[in-house]
């Protein structure tokens, strides 16, 4: 990525530009324990899918051999595709049925990615897509571009379509390649929607790139992504009210919204016929809700708890907070460096009304 290769970044969503000034980090604070967690389930899952593959070849093997010796001759190769697996058309029928060879199932590559059973398929995207290499991100975008070409109604594949051109949007140092990924990115959410509207992760992800995607857009544009990120994330909590990153991300729209000045709520108004809504009570009651829902220290989420009570009057409140996040280090080096010159300069700023 082009910043730090292991965090997601959401620059304004825009409201009259205030969103503009906006980088969420998402992902980088639960990166460490998501990754091990998805070890362990993905270890299960591949152990289990191993040994239901077994007994299903063994089922196979056993009614192919009854059948030869009730029958007393080979079975053709249309009967023996009568024994492929229903998910996928990948496994195929040799000619010859002897036991030995009819269940040598070999793999099939496509692009450099072995095509194993679907579930065995994603895992290896998962972690191409976890990876810090640029050129991986690239390939594994081509692997993508090709498997929802050939399952064009697998949300799974359009949904890590919308994540690996994230990841490469974040990437690039081209900003029109960075665009490019970005509609490309938000045009995969949608399609991955019309198989699953209520999956809560494919509308965190549209929130994401829609707030990337501002950079690009007119004013105008930019105050209707506002209004389409706060729709999505909306969506998500309600899909799905205990993740932390998504009460996060709407604290972070409230806090933005809630010091628009009078004149930037009129443009929005007379553009939308409805002024944008958010206040730093709000905003603070979401940052306290993703404390409560985090296993973990988390960095600016502390932050911004701590610049929500300075803005409410609550000073000795707001530093408390301020001096927890300065103490925390940070998932990356540059994140670190962003946040602590920032809380820094609150602390310095605040310090004398303590």
């Amino acid at each position: 990525m082009s910043s730090t290769p292991n965090q997601l970044y959401i620059i304004g969503a825009g409201l009259v530009g205030i969103m503009g000034a906006v980088s969420i980090i998402l992902y980088e604070h639960f990166r460490q324990e998501r990754r091990s967690r998805a070890m362990a389930q993905n270890l299960n899952r591949i152990d289990a899918q191993i040994t239901n593959m077994r007994e299903e070849l063994e089922r196979m093997r056993k009614s192919q051999k009854a059948k030869r010796n009730h029958f007393s001759t080979k079975p053709t190769i249309s009967s023996a595709k009568s024994y492929t697996i229903s998910d996928t058309e990948d496994y195929k029928s040799p000619s010859d049925t002897s036991d030995q060879e009819f269940f040598d199932i070999s793999d099939e590559e496509v692009d450099g990615l072995v095509r194993e059973p679907k579930e065995l398929t994603l895992i290896d995207i998962d972690k191409r897509l976890g990876t810090d290499d640029t050129e991986i991100i690239l390939e594994t975008l081509t692997i993508l571009d090709n498997l929802c070409g050939k399952y064009p109604n697998d949300p799974q594949f359009w949904y890590r379509l919308a994540k690996c051109c994230h990841a490469a949007a974040v990437h690039s140092v081209q900003p029109q390649t960075k665009r490019e990924n970005i509609s490309k990115g938000v045009n995969a959410c949608n399609r991955a929607l019309n198989f699953e509207p209520n999956n809560p992760e494919v509308h965190k992800l549209y929130a994401i790139l829609v707030g990337l995607r501002s950079d690009f857009e007119p004013t105008k544009q930019r105050i209707a992504d506002g209004f389409l990120f706060k729709q999505h994330v909306d969506i998500a909590i309600k899909l799905n009210p205990t993740d932390a990153s998504l009460h996060h991300m709407l604290g972070r729209f409230k806090y933005e919204i809630a010091g628009l000045k009078w004149f930037e709520r009129k443009v929005a108004t007379a553009l939308f016929g409805e002024p944008p809504n958010g206040t730093y009570d709000e905003a603070l009651n979401c940052f306290l809700e993703a404390e409560r829902l985090t296993s973990s220290d988390w960095k600016e989420n502390k932050m911004y708890i701590g610049k929500c009570y300075i803005a409410l009057g609550d000073i000795h409140r707001g530093i408390d907070w301020l001096q927890q996040a300065i103490d925390i280090v940070s998932g990356s080096q540059m994140e670190e460096l962003s946040l602590n010159s920032e809380i820094g300069r609150l602390l310095n700023q605040y310090n004398v009304y303590r």
